[in-house]
């Protein structure tokens, strides 16, 4: 992909694994069915990392071999495999007690505070071996591909199929959207996962997952050559916008729980973090752009962009490429009515409940639609055009805005190559324009910029960006 790595806040901090329930909860089959991925089978239990580790499994330490090492790649560079370790630092100590307060257990500390542990190993399942064992494993191969006690012995026959391993309770990777709802499901959070203000606060880093991103961070344990023959020159793409809607619903989720299960409410850390943390003066251009939607009414506040703002904001672009059926209401109407609703003050937390879960199921028809469908040069330069016009007509109001712009025009713009490359076509003058001016903008938004008013400056300075490689498409139109 076109350098995201360092837009979407990559690093050891970020890889949060979440479950609310302690350890002393784990045999509780209605909170089990609250958190394993959709769809997927209950009742199975960990075996551990250290089932998987003999040479002849996925143990073996063959240099530049992937099939066979997967564990030795996993233990030594992924930042997974240190999630509990991180439980141990000094500063791990300090969220916690900053969290508590005067009320701090001193007997509990993070390495087994649930609040912690469930977010930094693999706690979903009940432990076939002493259940510390599992815990020091951090966030390990179980936590992706699902309690292996039904499957670990088996699960190497060559002569099993994909369908059989989902049906031993095996969860299914293969499938990228599966995959970004599993990843979604930590890195996000859900019903019983949550970073929340209050984590924030006392100093836990803000959750922002970006698919692509992440996997381009990740030292891979898989083959990747596999997703791109299964998914084609647009893999990139697909990640992007699976990815994107995986969040989405992993967020929407989350937000159903909060507004419909008797927690603190209005749960902050649903709104956009830059609604309330900016400057207050209205000369600032921020300032003037929430005036003109009502976010300064003193009745409602942006809701968070993040997880959202691309969805809304590209769905009806995609589906209209794509041919996706809605039948009723479009998705981004839904979407645009849930966050009206998430961003008043004044609205009725049961209704934004329900609201919530008729997009989670939305979003989940929407993504499975998007798989079905041919994608080709033309869907993608559609896509291209739209996306840059819609956003040189309305413009990014932050940084963040801005980085997801980025990542969606880029990840398009990856696959357009993609299938270029594939096809022995040379790229023309426009591409290498094109992908010129998005590793511009890419160099704006990763500079340090240590002014006060730097997050202002970066999206004023993509609006530019975008405006003029919305005059770089429409220039190529006209001499077409």
């Amino acid at each position: 992909m076109l350098s995201l790595l360092s837009l979407s806040g990559c690093s050891q901090e970020t890889d949060r694994h979440s479950i609310e329930f302690t350890r002393v909860a784990l045999e509780s089959e209605e909170s089990l069915s609250e958190i394993v991925p959709p769809g997927e089978p209950l009742g199975p239990r960990l075996v551990g990392v250290g089932s998987c580790t003999a040479s002849g499994c996925h143990g073996g330490a063959q240099p530049d071999q992937i099939v066979g090492s997967e564990y030795n790649i996993w233990i030594s560079a992924d930042p997974h495999s240190q999630a509990h370790s991180v439980l141990y630092d000094d500063e791990s100590l300090k969220i916690v007690q900053r969290l508590d307060g005067s009320s701090w257990n001193a007997e509990l500390p993070p390495f087994e505070d649930p609040r912690c542990v469930n977010c930094h190993s693999t706690t979903f399942a009940p432990a076939v071996n002493p259940a510390g064992e599992v815990l020091t494993d951090g966030v390990g191969c179980e936590a992706c591909h699902g309690p292996a006690e039904d499957w670990v012995a088996t699960h190497f026959d060559p002569g099993l199929s994909d369908a059989d391993r989902r049906r031993m309770g095996m969860w299914n990777t293969k499938d990228l959207f599966s995959r970004a709802q599993i990843c979604a499901s930590c890195h996000v959070g859900g019903p019983g996962r949550e970073v929340n203000h209050d984590m924030i606060a006392a100093g836990h880093p803000r959750l922002q997952f970006e698919m692509g991103a992440y996997l381009q961070a990740l030292p891979k344990h898989w083959d990747e050559r596999l997703d791109r023959e299964h998914s084609g020159d647009s893999f990139e793409f697909l990640v992007w916008a699976l990815g994107q809607t995986a969040t989405s619903q992993a967020a929407v989720k989350q937000l159903a729980e909060r507004a419909s299960h008797g927690k603190v409410w209005p749960e902050l850390s649903e709104w956009s973090c830059s609604a309330c943390h900016h400057n207050l003066l209205d000369s600032v251009p921020r300032q003037r752009t929430l005036a003109k939607t009502g976010g300064l009414s003193g009745r409602a506040i942006r809701w968070d962009d993040w997880n959202h703002h691309v969805v809304r904001a590209t769905a009806d672009e995609i589906t209209a490429s794509l041919g996706i059926d809605q039948s009723t209401t479009s998705l981004s109407e839904n979407m645009s009515a849930l966050s009206e609703l998430a961003g008043s003050l004044s609205a009725d937390r049961i209704e934004i409940a329900e609201a919530a879960r008729k997009l989670d199921d939305q979003l989940d028809n929407w993504a499975k639609q998007l798989v079905q469908k041919p994608i080709d040069l033309k869907v993608l330069d559609d896509l291209m055009h739209s996306l840059v016009q819609n956003y040189a007509s309305v413009g990014v109001i932050d940084s963040s805005q801005a980085m997801l712009v980025y990542d969606a025009l880029a990840s398009i713009q990856q696959s357009r190559l993609d299938m270029l490359a594939r096809k022995k076509t040379q790229p023309s003058a426009l591409d290498t324009a094109i992908t010129d001016k998005l590793a511009d903008i890419y160099i704006s938004l990763t500079e340090e910029n240590p002014a006060p008013d730097a997050e202002i400056t970066r999206a004023k300075k993509t609006n530019a960006q975008i405006a003029e490689l919305s005059q770089l498409l429409q220039s190529s139109e006209v001499s077409q």
